[in-house]
């Protein structure tokens, strides 16, 4: 099943493939860097749709019979190759691209991690990718560039695969999960940093939506250094995932902000309104700046592997005191 196309044909990567397939100069070899895979893997069915599609246009129809063999993965003149790959795979590799395609004129080979495929297996390569079978073109995607040979990228299109905005995913998971809630797509688009596998996650991800509702929790509940204990124990008890509850924590906290400035058209957690709208009262802004301050440096103290108990204990305590000393 082929998703997100909407956004997918607007990348640099697609677009340039498919110029080459439209002009009639496909190359024999493309490597795409992307450690999304949410994208490498709906991006390479776009791209193989484009590659065969009957519809001669920059976008694929999907609906014509080549089209539907690449969606339904069962194309017979296109090879996947997952996991890690050694010298005896690649040699698999070698042999297979001599043979004539099946059923049109083109044999596409798909690595979908070149990263995994260690240097000796990646020099054997090099040949084919230098001078392959006539209608033979490799399909590459690796997670990291630095795990390709620079003999390899030297003869490939390389192409690094740029992330999204916070906009464009949320637009796009509105379409493709409109059973979540909004405010859960917002948030997870918020801080997925422009990548849609991650934003994935999030919306199916049970504990994510409890950290949400805990630092509301927090907002509405903790009022008195009495209280900091309770929410100690709730937030230790998230502790591996506590660099996602400051994230949302920021997002809250911005979204007060935002409502004491402008208006509620820009909140992100907007099934949390009235919440927001109350919080705002016991927030001024000069407190509001200070906590998203107060955020970042227990983020970036959680980067440097500060410990993640200290952390908790002096965002809770320092929450408690810049909002009295900033009334």
């Amino acid at each position: 099943m082929l998703k997100y196309e909407n956004l997918l044909k607007n990348l640099r990567a697609y677009k340039s493939i498919a110029s080459d397939v439209l002009s009639g100069n496909l190359s024999h070899s493309y490597l795409l860097i992307s450690d999304d895979n949410e994208v490498k893997q709906n991006l390479s069915i776009l791209i193989l749709c484009r590659i065969f599609c009957e519809k001669k246009d920059k976008f694929p129809c999907l609906s014509c019979p080549e089209c539907k063999k690449i969606i339904n993965n069962n194309h017979s003149d296109i090879h996947y190759y997952s996991g890690r790959i050694n010298v005896e795979d690649v040699s698999k590799i070698i042999e297979a691209s001599t043979l004539k395609p099946y059923s049109t004129d083109k044999n596409i080979f798909v690595i979908t991690d070149l990263g995994q495929m260690n240097a000796a297996a990646q020099n054997k390569m090099l040949k084919t990718l230098e001078e392959p079978q006539k209608g033979v073109t490799f399909l590459m995607f690796s997670h990291d560039e630095s795990m390709v040979l620079a003999t390899v990228k030297s003869r490939s299109q390389v192409y690094f695969v740029e992330n999204f905005s916070a906009f464009e995913i949320e637009k796009e998971l509105k379409l493709q999960y409109s059973q979540e809630s909004y405010d859960s797509i917002a948030i997870a688009s918020a801080i997925c940093g422009g990548k849609l596998d991650t934003a994935v996650k999030y919306l199916n991800d049970d504990e994510f939506k409890d950290l949400y509702n805990l630092v509301f929790e927090i907002i509405n509940n903790m009022q008195k250094s009495p209280d900091i204990l309770e929410y100690q124990i709730k937030v230790e008890s998230h502790k591996k995932r506590l660099k996602e509850f400051l994230e949302i924590f920021y997002i809250a906290i911005r979204d007060i902000m935002v409502i004491k400035s402008s208006s509620t058209d820009i909140v992100l957690c907007k099934n949390r309104i009235n919440d927001i709208m109350n919080a705002e009262k016991s927030v001024s802004l000069k407190a509001g700046s200070n906590i998203l301050d107060l955020i970042q440096r227990m983020q970036q103290r959680l980067y440097y592997n500060g410990n993640p108990a200290s952390v908790i204990d002096e965002l809770l305590f320092s929450y408690l005191e810049v909002k009295a000393l900033c009334r």
